[in-house]
């Protein structure tokens, strides 16, 4: 997650728990996500829970997705968004995007395919990706 502007983040672990909570406090904003590793029943899936919610002011947030496969030495690319749901395949790998439809597919740095969700939330908002 890339906020705008000036920003300090910080983060910390619930008691007892896998649950990750981090926190972007701007020059007028204050921005949280919360990221869980959920029980997916399967063992070869994994699934990752993420809730972003401002908190004061209005966030303007860059989400960045970029899966790799092999230990990074492949990522995934041809992206597709049939029907609201991102989903790419390589190597043996699949991955799916929920709740980023409005997210694009962008070159990074390294030449790669990702997708970019462009947010813009304020004071009490929120946005859910799986």
């Amino acid at each position: 997650m890339l906020p705008q502007g000036r920003w300090v983040w910080g983060g910390y672990y619930d008691d007892r728990s896998l649950i990750w909570n981090s926190r972007w406090v701007g020059e007028d904003w204050i921005v949280e996500s919360r990221d869980a590793l959920a029980y997916p029943g399967e063992p070869d899936r994994a699934v990752l829970l993420r809730r972003i919610t401002s908190m004061a002011g209005r966030s303007r947030l860059t989400i960045l997705l970029e899966p790799g496969a092999d230990y990074g030495r492949r990522f995934l690319s041809g992206w597709k968004c049939p029907d609201g749901v991102w989903e790419a395949k390589e190597a043996g790998l699949t991955a799916r995007w929920f709740g980023a439809s409005d997210a694009n597919v962008e070159r990074g740095p390294s030449g790669r395919s990702r997708l970019a969700l462009h947010l813009d939330l304020r004071k009490g908002d929120h946005r859910d990706l799986v």
